[in-house]
């Protein structure tokens, strides 16, 4: 049978983890590394020179 062989499996969900056991690694941090903070932190201030900007144009 041709058309058995063409349509895709479904994989079997047995298979798939269980949420309840995925942990998360006992090295991960609370805080961003200095990186990722600093591209934040350079991402609100261009957000808010952007809404200050916007909003004296729109009072002018």
């Amino acid at each position: 049978n041709d058309a058995a062989r063409i349509q895709p499996r479904v994989p079997d969900l047995a298979a798939a983890p269980r949420p309840d056991i995925v942990t998360a690694p006992a090295h991960m941090s609370e805080l961003p590394e200095p990186e990722v903070f600093a591209m934040m932190l350079v991402g609100l201030v261009l957000l808010g020179y952007r809404a200050r900007r916007d909003s004296n144009e729109k009072f002018k």
